[in-house]
């Protein structure tokens, strides 16, 4: 049964920490008052004085306040559990996404604009979004080259990794375009079969000239190279995490976009060049080429049903016994004197 459990949202369930953190501090709370009430004399003669109060119930109830919690948690990281198995032949590609980190992806053309590696971002998020049967990589690279992300179907891994990656990822700065190529080359899987492409993301700069061996191995192998160009071909400034701009020898350092050797990039390779700085929506036009060469093949499958209605309905429960419970006795119950002889006549 759990093999075949899933959440759409994992990363929500960091979250279920705040359950222990309750359980820890309700523990030294409850030892703390213990204490105080200690002090006071012993414990037994203060607890018949104070008949109406039950430390013992406000203990139970912020654990189960706590479960409430870690219920809801899990309702809200969307809980799928797998019912059927099957087959499929659909169409579907290897795709290595190479995302430029280098420092002129900072560029922009105002402190308060996107910069270029936002819309990057926002492009991969969209071309994400197009997938269903694609097996995905990425690579990063500045002055050096990681592959970040392996071949994977989980596209919400890879979005959640994106959201977060910022030039640093990569400390060395530069463009190592060819070992980018290389690795991205060397993610593909040894299957023939299967169709093979490379998105590269950047703006092009200083790459000029320096992946001509990369692109002769990438021909070769019949695997086509994307290019998803971004930036101003005129140039925008690079803007420091504290609003000014990057200056050298006290000029303005500008940035700009090398159209000329992206475009001719994807045509060596027979791909395509879009500009993602005006839409990021364009990549969707590289996919729709992938999809063109995207080749059959018979891949396994589960149909997952939402099972998050379950958690909802044991969360409301608990918080109705929650609700129920309170630190003192009532005084109306015993006022009823239900099961007391009744004295008067």
């Amino acid at each position: 049964m759990f093999e075949n459990l899933r959440f759409a949202h994992i990363n929500l369930l960091w979250w279920l920490l705040i359950v222990p953190l309750i359980w820890i501090l309700t523990y030294i709370w409850a030892v703390l008052h213990k204490r105080r009430i200690k002090k006071l004399g012993n414990l037994e003669v203060i607890r018949s004085l104070m008949p109406e109060f039950a430390l013992n119930k406000k203990v139970w109830r912020n654990i189960w306040v706590s479960l409430v919690i870690a219920l809801l948690i899990i309702a809200l990281a969307q809980p799928q559990i797998g019912s059927e198995k099957g087959t499929r032949k659909a169409k579907g590609s290897e795709i290595v996404i190479v995302l430029d980190i280098s420092n002129s992806m900072l560029a922009r053309k105002s402190p308060r604009d996107m910069s270029r590696l936002d819309y990057a971002k926002l492009a991969i998020y969209r071309l994400l979004s197009q997938m269903q049967n694609d097996q995905v990589a990425l690579v990063i690279f500045a002055g050096d080259a990681a592959l970040a992300i392996p071949m994977t179907n989980d596209y919400d891994a890879l979005k959640l990794y994106v959201s977060d990656i910022n030039p640093s990822y990569i400390t060395r700065q530069g463009t190592a375009i060819s070992d980018a190529l290389s690795l991205a080359i060397n993610a593909f899987t040894p299957n023939p079969n299967v169709n093979k492409a490379i998105i590269l993301i950047s703006d092009g700069e200083n790459l000029a000239g320096k992946a001509d061996n990369m692109i002769q191995l990438a021909k070769q192998k019949g695997i086509r190279i994307y290019t998803a160009g971004v930036g101003s071909p005129r140039g925008n400034p690079i803007y420091l995490s504290d609003g000014r701009p990057l200056e050298y020898h006290g000029q303005i350092v500008i940035s700009r976009q090398d159209v000329h050797f992206l475009k001719n990039l994807a045509a060596s390779t027979g791909g395509i060049y879009v500009d993602i700085t005006k839409n990021p929506d364009a990549i969707k036009y590289i996919y729709q080429n992938i999809l063109k060469h995207a080749t059959g093949t018979i891949s396994a499958y589960t149909r997952y049903d939402e099972i998050f209605d379950y958690f909802v309905g044991a969360a409301i429960f608990l918080m109705f016994l929650v609700l129920i419970m309170v630190e003192r006795r009532n005084r109306w119950i015993k006022r009823l004197n239900l099961f007391e002889k009744n004295t008067q006549s």
